[in-house]
């Protein structure tokens, strides 16, 4: 920590700190000018187990006005929530830990740093994480008591059992191996990673520390280790795989010779002492092509029940390598057919360049014209690895083009004609108007107009957008499952918002909506790449510039129509952490609802944390060429009234993942 005067501010994330505080309440660094308060032991003869689950909300205010509001130690006796500390445990980079009582029995309590909510990415997969694992019913996973997501600070309650992880058993017994010990508890092991993934989980953090053993030597694995993530179930193997063998490593380098990085590039060395049963099925569960590990944990599991008594087994001294076979020390898996692919490849490749050589007979001349680059418009198209930015005059133009049912229709001339540019597209006998389908009257329309992107002042409009329309109401799941299979909501409810749906599953939805409505799909999708028709009558996500224009509807509010958040937002204090039917509050001046809080709001952009200040377009812009994560608009019920639900506030995630409280508001240009 520093100081300047009176003020003391944190070394590590700069932020300014009370003067007697040990920590920093935002990132946890220690106040090393302030040593004004010990730390509190750890137990002597206890170690706790305790499932280090992430918090989902918080802003790290703790209990008296004297503090101000920030982190100190609690002292032993102290009460926190109805809960009397008995001692800090100790400190990690999500929050303290501390050893609790209540009612004759002991918790483990853990408060979270500000730190730990630093992105809205982090928040929902701490969420989706948090909810999925208080629905695993294992036996081995240390029970969760409480979780509070409403008051500040946010807190976690765990049961609290004595007892040492895998890594303390492992130092105690002076680096011998224990194959026995072990082999009584991977059985549990797979179970539990298999109850993981059951519920959309994964194991992949597990290590040594992180399986537990109470003293009448039941285990625990701490939640601390499963995450919400989309893993390969190989890589769940590789994790269990990676457990069992640095436990039974006896050589003092175990942590090089066995580390997952040195495992993911060489071979896997045979354990000395270890049966050569369990050192070939650990070969196979390590081996550094994933293609050739063991497929999944059901197979695992027969595998090692298939292993011979350890009393009747061979086993594996540095000594014996020699005497071993090629078959004993690397399973022989199924060689690849090289000839039959090779012969199929040729057979492809000869049917694709007779079909191709047809094609420009047939319709060569046509083809040529159609791609001659004088006559080829830039396409308006974002890419999901890059894209091409709109073009402005495209975008604002009101000439007609081909539409959908034409193209369905009509000969092989027409879709020629849409690659036309727009200043040669022929008239059709049939006016544009007449084959789209009529605007609902959710749909609100936004005038053509200039406003302050990204800002809150009156001082100049620096962005101009041309005319569309934008919805009343966040889109529900009654309307998502008329069209997708029911998403993984929060809540259940037709008239609730969507939400836990994937940027790019809102995509493919607007384009069956479309479809379905006789309208022109505004999306192509091409395996990763999606390119936007900004000019096709179909529906699409608004643009980030879009979605700002609508929830401002020419006032300067703080919120989408009010100063006042609970007017217009359900949030934290208001909403009870329940999503609520859409419209059921106050709208903007424009008639839109929402757009301040209930769920956050998918957008079109790549995010680019500079983009307001480096636009690179001031006519209709659409976000960043390219970029990794996609852009998240608008306060949830999850945030508190603060900057983060301010209608400025701009968030992030990625496009192929679903996250709580994340929904959309869908858009058409007409």
């Amino acid at each position: 920590m520093s100081s300047n005067g009176n003020a003391h501010f944190c070394i590590d994330c700069g932020k300014e700190i009370p003067q007697k505080a040990k920590y920093c309440p935002f990132c946890g660094a220690f106040n090393e000018l302030e040593k004004l308060i010990e730390t509190a032991p750890e137990p002597e003869t206890e170690q706790a187990f305790e499932t280090d689950l992430p918090a989902v909300n918080g802003n790290g205010k703790l209990l008296s006005e004297e503090q101000n509001s920030h982190y100190t130690i609690l002292d032993p006796g102290a009460d926190f929530q109805g809960y009397t500390i008995i001692s800090m445990l100790n400190k990690d980079s999500e929050g303290f830990k501390y050893i609790a009582q209540k009612d004759g029995r002991r918790f483990l309590i853990k408060i979270f740093f500000e730190a730990s909510f630093s992105s809205m990415e982090n928040l929902y997969q701490q969420q989706m994480r948090l909810s999925r694992i208080s629905k695993i019913d294992d036996p081995h996973l240390a029970k969760v008591v409480e979780v509070n997501l409403v008051n500040n600070p946010s807190y976690l309650v765990t049961e609290y059992v004595s007892g040492n992880s895998l890594l303390q058993i492992k130092q105690q017994n002076n680096g011998q191996p224990q194959e026995e010990f072990i082999s009584r508890y991977i059985p549990a092991l797979i179970k539990t990673a298999q109850a993981a993934r059951r519920n959309g989980l994964t194991i992949n953090n597990l290590a040594l520390p992180g399986m537990m053993f109470d003293a009448a030597g039941k285990m625990f694995i701490l939640t601390s280790a499963i995450k919400y993530e989309e893993v390969d179930e190989r890589e769940d193997v590789f994790t269990i795989g990676l457990i069992v063998a640095q436990f039974l490593a006896s050589h003092g380098l175990y942590k090089s010779m066995y580390s997952e990085q040195r495992l993911r590039s060489q071979k896997f060395s045979y354990i000395n002492g270890v049966s050569l049963s369990l050192n070939k099925l650990l070969a196979e569960c390590l081996h550094r092509n994933i293609l050739q590990r063991v497929t999944n944990l059901n197979s695992l599991a027969k595998a090692f029940e298939a292993l011979p008594e350890l009393k009747d087994d061979v086993v594996w001294l540095i000594r014996d390598r020699g005497k071993l076979t090629p078959d004993q020390l690397e399973p022989q898996l199924p060689k690849p057919q090289t000839k039959v692919e090779f012969k199929f490849a040729l057979a492809i490749l000869g049917i694709i360049l007779v079909a191709v050589l047809a094609i420009f007979l047939l319709f060569g001349r046509k083809i040529t014209e159609a791609w001659e680059p004088d006559r080829v418009p830039e396409a308006d198209s974002t890419e999901i690895i890059t894209s091409t930015v709109i073009t402005d005059s495209l975008r604002s133009s009101n000439l007609s083009v081909t539409g959908y049912g034409q193209l369905k229709q009509g000969s092989s001339r027409r879709p020629i004609q849409e690659n036309l540019p727009l200043a040669v597209q022929p008239k059709t006998s049939e006016p544009a108007a007449s084959r789209q389908t009529p605007m609902p009257a959710s749909m609100v329309f936004i005038n053509a107009e200039s406003f302050g992107f990204g800002r809150l002042t009156e001082n100049g409009n620096n962005v101009s957008l041309s005319p569309y329309y934008i919805s009343k109401y966040e889109l529900t799941q009654g309307e998502w499952n008329r069209f997708m299979k029911p998403a993984n909501v929060s809540t259940v409810g037709d008239r609730l918002p969507v939400d836990n749906v994937s940027w790019r599953a809102i995509i493919e939805y607007c384009n069956e909506r479309s479809e379905s409505e006789g309208l022109t799909k505004v999306y192509r999708i091409s395996g990763n790449s999606i390119s936007c028709d900004f000019r096709a009558n179909g529906w699409r996500l608004p643009t980030e510039a879009e979605w700002e224009q609508a929830a401002k509807s020419g006032q300067l509010f703080n919120f989408s129509g009010s100063n006042t958040a609970s007017e217009v937002a359900w949030f934290k204090d208001n909403s009870a952490g329940k999503i609520r039917a859409v419209g059921s509050l106050n709208p903007n001046a424009k008639g839109l609802y929402d757009m301040s809080g209930n769920v956050s709001e998918w957008v079109w952009d790549w995010f680019d944390q500079d983009y307001l200040r480096n636009l690179n377009s001031y006519i209709n812009p659409t976000g960043p060429d390219s970029g990794s994560l996609k852009s998240i608009r608008g306060g949830n019920i999850l945030l508190g009234e603060g900057r983060n639900l301010s209608l400025l506030w701009r968030e992030k995630g990625s496009p192929t993942k679903g996250y709580p409280f994340v929904g959309v508001r869908l858009a058409r240009t007409r």
